[in-house]
């Protein structure tokens, strides 16, 4: 049983990017609450019917004073690179967070994209930061991506959730994203606080 949950734990991390190290000897005691804690809701979305890939959002630090910044970071894995033409990351963040033009880059397993300014569409409470990701740009060996970005608070949020949400999309729809239908599942999302 212990070696099922130790080989179930070690696809799980491996498909989310980590390395089998991770698994040392000193974390063998924890492994069967940590192997059922990844089994809950929460920690990601995945590659199922609609969704092109599977989503890790991570952000840190998550309580900042206005005008500091947080470092967000997307991992994407098992993206279905041979069934679509390409992805949209949308990322959901309060309305007192604002991107930080140029910080973004996109990371594969065989290039570095920096400078990969999203596209970034502001409603009324939140914003939407939008990336495109092109399947040709994908490995086919590995299947995965990394975005990583900065965001900076300008006002004063209680408690504010960053979301983010994989769809398909191709050359033809890119520009048609509407911030008042935008179609917005999350798959992935957290806390975070911005004090004035």
């Amino acid at each position: 049983l212990i070696v099922m949950q130790l080989r179930k734990l070690i696809h799980f991390a491996i498909s989310l990017g980590f390395s089998v190290q991770l698994f040392s000897v000193p974390l063998l005691t924890g492994l069967t609450v940590t192997g059922l804690s990844g089994c809950g809701g929460g920690g990601g979305g995945g590659a199922t019917y609609g969704n092109p890939g599977y989503v890790v959002l991570d952000a840190s630090p998550r309580k900042i004073d206005a005008g500091d910044r947080i470092t967000v970071t997307l991992h994407i894995t098992d993206i279905k690179r041979n069934d679509f033409p390409g992805l949209i990351v949308k990322v959901l963040v309060p309305s007192s967070m604002h991107y930080v033009t140029g910080s973004a880059v996109l990371s594969t397993r065989d290039d570095l994209v920096e400078n990969y300014d999203p596209d970034v569409e502001d409603a009324d409470e939140a914003s939407y930061i939008l990336f495109y990701i092109d399947s040709v740009d994908v490995p086919a060996n590995d299947r995965s991506a990394v975005i990583q970005f900065v965001l900076r608070g300008t006002g004063s949020t209680p408690k504010g959730t960053i979301a983010v949400d994989l769809d398909v999309v191709n050359q033809d729809n890119r520009d048609k994203f509407d911030k008042t239908n935008p179609l917005f599942t999350a798959l992935d999302s957290l806390e975070i606080e911005v004090i004035d």
